[in-house]
Order: structure tokens, then C-alpha cells, then sequence
């Protein structure tokens, strides 16, 4: 997943304090998650409700802009969280994306701000998701995993991955 439009704002809520979840260390776990084909990118696991997903981490312009472009195999790995250092409203596309996504766009908070499922671009231009407001956060995980999953009483908790 590419992101567009670099338009960002000051912050309105800082940035979540209370720590909950850790990344994950492949030096502390009996055994490596296999991460399919994200290649690259830190692992970390996050909550949304009660759910604990183990996350592939894009947190910087490079992997944000490479996101899940050419994967196509996640193994043990839930989805990519694209974290942002102020609040964005940054729209997402779906080029050389090669399966159908989930995305769900989160504030400072935690609080979800919109969800969409996407589809691989097959035309040009592709079709851009823009969400509702500013957010902290974007969740890709596999089409079907979230759309109609999660709702707006969850909250996503980032734990130590807060900027």
C-alpha cells in the first residue's frame, strides 16, 4: 500500500502514554513468526478490543510507502500498521497490491476513524481511500478480517509503538 497527499497537522491529542503490548523480539520467542512475504519490517503486537494481532511495523516514509505492494503470502503475520508521527489524512491506493485489504484508520487514541475494504488496482489511476477525518494510525490486514469485525467502540492499542 502506497500512501498520497503528505498532508499533515499538529497533533490534537498526545500520543497514548500507557504501554500494554511490547514489539516482539525473535531473540526472546521459541520460535520465529514466519512472515510470509513481508520482508523488512519490525514486528510488533498491538490489540484492537480484544483482539492481539501481530503486526508488521511502517513507520517510516521508505516503508510506508512500500507497505504490502507484491505480497501475497502474510504467514504469521496478522497485517501492516502504518504509524504516523503528527495526525494525517493521507489517502491510501492499491498499486502492484496483489490481494484484497481491509484498512481501518485510527486517532491518537486509539479511536477508529473510518474502514474500508479495498480492492487491487487493475486501471489507472487507481482508486483512492480517503478517510472521514485525521488519524494516527492505518491497519491493513487480509479483505474479511475486519469489515464488519471491528466498530467504532473498539480501540486500537499500539502499546510502546506510540511516536
Amino acid at each position: 500500500m502506497t500512501t498520497t497527499d503528505q498532508t499533515t497537522t499538529t497533533p490534537a491529542t498526545p500520543p497514548l502514554a500507557t504501554t500494554t503490548t511490547t514489539p516482539v523480539s525473535t531473540t526472546t520467542t521459541s520460535a520465529v513468526p514466519d512472515t510470509g512475504d513481508i520482508v523488512g519490517f519490525d514486528l510488533a503486537l498491538v490489540t484492537i478490543g480484544r483482539q492481539e494481532l501481530l503486526v508488521a511495523v511502517a513507520d517510516t516514509p521508505t516503508k510506508r510507502g512500500q507497505g504490502l505492494m507484491f505480497v501475497s503470502e502474510f504467514g504469521d503475520v496478522d497485517g501492516m500498521l502504518f504509524v504516523f508521527d503528527t495526525d494525517v489524512n493521507n489517502r491510501f491506493f492499491m498499486r502492484d497490491t496483489l490481494v484484497p485489504l481491509d484498512i481501518a484508520f485510527f486517532s491518537a487514541g486509539g479511536l477508529l476513524v473510518d474502514l474500508f475494504d479495498m480492492v487491487p488496482c487493475e486501471e489507472t489511476p487507481c482508486p483512492r481511500y480517503q478517510p472521514a477525518g485525521l488519524y494516527r494510525y492505518a491497519l491493513e490486514r487480509p479483505a474479511g478480517t475486519m469489515v464488519g469485525v471491528i466498530s467504532a467502540g473498539d480501540i486500537l492499542d499500539v502499546g510502546g509503538l506510540a511516536p
